[in-house]
């Protein structure tokens, strides 16, 4: 798990670190392959949502991949609204990678400390 600089503050609607003011955004690719995940697993959720009879281990045959795998891209379908629209527009630091919003909690208050962010103020 990457460790990011502590402890943090948001400033505006950018999410600046108080020990480096100049933290450099989260990489396009890790943004991309968040949101191509989250994309994944809100379909598949809708998928097994909408089908009796579809389960995980079905779905992930179907797709040609692991149940793990299956299990692993739909709890990115449950990451915090705030949390995907920053991911969206780039505010996340870098170092927050799918990796580390893999196991966020599912309450989306402790979703922002899991990462070691403050959620910002509305």
């Amino acid at each position: 798990m990457i460790r990011l600089p502590s402890p943090r503050r948001t400033c505006g609607r950018q999410i600046l670190a108080a020990s480096d003011a100049t933290a450099r955004p989260m990489k396009a690719e890790a943004r991309a392959v968040l949101l191509r995940w989250i994309a994944l697993g809100r379909k598949w959720i809708g998928e097994l949502s909408r089908s009796s009879t579809l389960d995980l281990d079905q779905l992930a045959q179907r797709q040609g991949c692991t149940r793990r795998h299956v299990d692993r891209v739909i709890g990115y379908a449950f990451l915090a609204p705030d949390i995907v629209t920053a991911i969206a527009e780039g505010r996340l630091p870098r170092g927050v990678t799918a990796s580390v919003l893999a196991d966020a909690p599912m309450l989306w208050s402790e979703q922002w400390r899991a990462i070691g962010l403050e959620q910002p103020s509305r």
